[in-house]
């Protein structure tokens, strides 16, 4: 990767091999994101300040763990799935085995849903940085202040939900082995697929 653009557009695309040196630079950043977002909603637990600015800045991380899980997933697979900050380098909750690509879907979706009840609206956003909105949903000056709102986390959702699709509906092309056990995809809990019946064995 000679130009520097490459290794993002390779990011972007999903186009790099698990084996690829800058691999492991990848997985270790989005671990390391995934730990301060622990680590910070654990702090907010006992957080002084306003309850509702907590339940925003919540839902902000609770989007950034999912999109941290969801390139993880995309690129490995079976992850280890952390959901509380670990004690110390040493915490062996650090090296716990791998979940099934499929739970760490649903983990996934179960952020996006908390960040798009919880985030800031992009409307707030527009009005809290001295802008509005005209009837036909033009911004009119003012900005968002650079931060994600509630419209990111519904796309990035989307996104995700399209993913998961696309797994099921063409399972033969997907890295599973529905003969082994506990290997066929199960998202029996997620709502909008619980009405579909696609041949996975």
């Amino acid at each position: 990767l000679t130009h520097p653009q490459e290794k993002w557009l390779s990011l972007h695309k999903f186009t790099r091999f698990s084996r690829h040196p800058e691999s492991v630079v990848a997985f270790k950043s989005f671990y390391k994101t995934i730990y301060l977002c622990n680590h910070l909603l654990n702090l907010l637990e006992n957080s002084p300040v306003d309850k509702g600015y907590v339940d925003e800045i919540r839902g902000e991380i609770h989007f950034l763990r999912a999109m941290s899980y969801f390139y993880l997933v995309r690129f490995f697979g079976d992850v280890t799935l952390s959901l509380d900050p670990p004690a110390s380098s040493e915490d062996e909750t650090m090296y716990r085995p791998r979940e099934n690509f499929y739970t760490v879907y649903c983990q996934i979706l179960d952020d996006l849903d908390y960040a798009v009840e919880n985030m800031r609206s992009f409307d707030e956003m527009v009005s809290r940085s001295g802008g509005s909105i005209d009837a036909s949903g033009n911004v009119r000056t003012g900005n968002a202040s650079g931060r994600v709102c509630d419209y990111a986390a519904i796309s990035c959702r989307s996104l995700v939900y399209l993913t998961i699709g696309s797994l099921l509906s063409h399972h033969e092309d997907n890295f599973w082995n529905p003969s082994k056990e506990g290997r066929a995809p199960d998202f029996s809990d997620l709502k909008i697929f619980e009405d579909l019946n696609f041949p996975l064995q």
